[in-house]
């Protein structure tokens, strides 16, 4: 049996894992919208709610529009991006439940079409292949779905537009059956990817933190804050001869204020 993360638990992915996407992209079978559910039991540790519409010129944390973070017990982080305006159903802290709603699929940020930009991450927030934990207990409240084997028979990419009915997405996609299901990635048009990833590092960002200790902050989002890890931190984002002094972290805070802190592994 497979995990879900759309509630309709039909997930179609038009956008796989790459080095230059890494996460997928998932609409619902035949294109359809559907309310997005957490993956697993956790607590939400990033949201962003107050982004109303697209913007393709938008880069970072911004291109995500509206999303959700949640950590998971097993050393794992989900982030559900895109979401619609007025659709976030949770809040940071909040405890979620395997399956439960926390939002609809949307095209906020940078996004061109309405869909799921899904990711997974370590809590050193290296990003994973989310494909691969698809396979897992199925977390559906309303469906058990199989597995069917990837499809390689070529297909066109679907053009997705969001219509007046806000159930359905116009598409020249033929219908597909309820399964996970995935485009062959040569099959992928350029311009549908949704954000552009340097594969040299991933970035951490609390903007919400308002005090002045480094390691308070970085424990708030769920980071290793340790001596040892915060001299890596250091070391790669042009820190030299880091020493844990106060101007040492200070710069290290506002970069993890402003998003711009790199992760590192």
């Amino acid at each position: 049996m497979i995990s879900h993360v759309l509630f309709s638990a039909n997930e179609v992915i038009t956008q796989p894992y790459s080095s230059q996407h890494q996460a997928i992209d998932i609409v619902g079978a035949g294109n359809t919208i559907s309310d997005v559910i957490a993956y697993d039991d956790g607590i939400v540790v990033l949201v962003e709610s107050n982004v109303r519409g697209t913007d393709t010129n938008s880069s970072g944390t911004a291109s995500y529009g509206n999303f959700i973070k949640i950590k998971h017990g097993n050393n794992i982080q989900t982030l559900y991006a895109h979401l619609k305006y007025g659709s976030v159903k949770v809040k940071k802290g909040d405890s979620v439940k395997k399956g439960q709603v926390i939002g609809t699929m949307g095209a906020t940020g940078r996004a061109f079409g309405v869909h799921l930009h899904f990711e997974i991450r370590d809590y050193n927030n290296k990003r994973k292949n989310p494909y691969d934990y698809l396979w897992q207990t199925s977390n559906s409240p309303s469906l058990t779905a199989t597995v069917t084997p990837v499809s390689t028979e070529k297909k066109e990419e679907p053009v997705v537009t969001q219509t007046t009915n806000e159930n359905q997405i116009e598409t020249t996609e033929p219908e597909v059956n309820e399964n996970i299901e995935t485009i062959p990635e040569k099959d992928i048009a350029d311009d549908t990817i949704t954000e552009e990833v340097d594969t040299d590092y991933t970035l951490f960002e609390n903007s919400e933190y308002k005090y002045m200790s480094l390691s308070d902050a970085l424990d708030e989002i769920y980071v290793n804050n340790t001596y040892e890890y915060r001299y890596k931190l250091a070391e790669k984002n042009g820190i030299d001869n880091y020493t844990g002094t106060k101007i040492q972290n200070l710069n290290l805070l506002q970069m993890l204020k402003n998003g711009t802190l790199k992760a590192a592994y």
